[in-house]
């Protein structure tokens, strides 16, 4: 029943022998883009925070995904980003490679699959409102066009 399963197996001419597939396939897709983020085993979590900053780990556990990340802040009650103001600024501390040998302030951050990031977000001053991180990336290649430049400000 996978709309892509014709392009990915029969359209490049793979034979599947029934005796290995009775069922016919498919046996993997290549890649997989659903529509919500899990994190810590939960979609749409929330943690309540103290006005300080706060060492956060951030793992891209996607296997196809690349997200631009960003944190916004809106109304206490609010549940989307009707709302909300600008891009938030915080640290970028440490990657892959280890803990970076200075702080890089940034309001975006680009995430490949895989990746992890190790940053400093300041709730300080943010008290009664709620903060949204929010992937601005594109849903490529199944869901929109692929993101030009415009969109990491290259």
């Amino acid at each position: 029943g996978d709309p892509y399963y014709a392009d990915f197996i029969t359209g490049e001419g793979a034979i599947l022998p029934p005796d290995i597939f009775p069922g016919g396939g498919p046996t993997a897709l290549a890649e997989f883009f659903g529509d919500h983020m899990v994190v810590n085993g939960l979609i749409w979590p929330k943690e309540n925070v103290e006005p300080r900053s706060y060492r956060l780990h951030l793992l891209n556990g996607t296997d196809s995904r690349f997200m631009a990340l960003r944190f916004r802040a809106v109304p206490l009650g609010d549940t989307d980003l009707s709302n909300a103001g600008a891009a938030i600024p915080f640290q970028v501390i440490g990657s892959d490679q280890g803990l970076a040998s200075g702080a890089t302030q940034t309001d975006m951050l680009l995430s490949e699959p895989g990746s992890r990031y190790d940053i400093v977000f300041n709730f300080a001053g943010l008290q009664g409102q709620r903060i949204i991180m929010e992937n601005i990336g594109g849903d490529e290649p199944f869901g929109s066009d692929i993101p030009g430049p415009f969109l990491y400000g290259l």
